[in-house]
């Protein structure tokens, strides 16, 4: 196989497996109690950079800001977007661990009720 045809089979096969990682978060999400739930997930993600808690806090962080945007709670929405941006570092083992950890807080104090 040509080096090109390699990396488009490899970027179709990561496509793919992270298709199948949010259609089981999603089928998760119906399970969950919100946001006890992204807590959880989020600490786990920080605290270790486990790719698989990183995707479903993930996940969740963005169906929970797009319930946030239908209620019009705006600050709530906009510190889940921020939750988002750092689950998303920390699972590139970029992120740092405080500063994720700040940004759950402000969600836990914004999102009250979700």
């Amino acid at each position: 196989m040509r080096l090109f045809e390699k990396q488009h089979f490899g970027r179709c096969l990561l496509c793919c497996l992270l298709s199948l990682a949010c259609l089981q978060a999603k089928s998760e999400l119906a399970q969950a109690s919100d946001l006890p739930s992204l807590n959880k997930l989020a600490v786990s993600c920080f605290r270790s950079n486990e790719s698989e808690s990183c995707l479903k806090g993930l996940v969740m962080s963005e169906y929970l800001q797009k319930k946030a945007e239908k209620r019009k709670r705006f600050p709530c929405q906009t510190r889940l977007l921020g939750l988002g941006s750092d689950l998303i570092l920390s699972q590139m083992q970029k992120g740092d661990v405080e500063t994720g950890m700040k940004m759950l807080g402000e969600v836990n104090e914004n999102c009250v009720g979700f």
